[in-house]
């Protein structure tokens, strides 16, 4: 039975295979893994800027508005993950000072 997901092969620039191997020294994970898991993740906004692509390259003016809407869900995002990294360094700075 044939898989449903399909292998890419990458070719990638040094200061990246860097990053990736810094990372995966820290987390035990493969360098395939840490991209992997980074496109999962994205796959929302991937989606939202094929969209805007493919309105653009169809001359469709509503590639601004759909562009637009990924970078604020991009923005709302990420700033509740620094709120939460936030009242999670605080809870570990309390229990440290304990």
């Amino acid at each position: 039975m044939p898989s449903e997901n399909a292998r890419v092969n990458l070719t990638l620039p040094p200061d990246v295979i860097s990053v990736l191997d810094r990372l995966g020294a820290c987390t035990g994970a493969g360098r395939a893994t840490i991209i992997r898991e980074w496109l999962i993740e994205a796959l929302p906004a991937l989606d939202g800027f094929a969209k805007a692509a493919e309105l653009a390259s169809n001359k469709n003016i509503d590639a601004f508005l759909v562009m637009g809407q990924v970078l604020r869900d991009l923005n709302a995002t990420s700033s509740q993950l620094e709120l939460d990294i936030k009242k999670s360094r605080k809870s570990a700075m309390r229990k440290r000072i304990k």
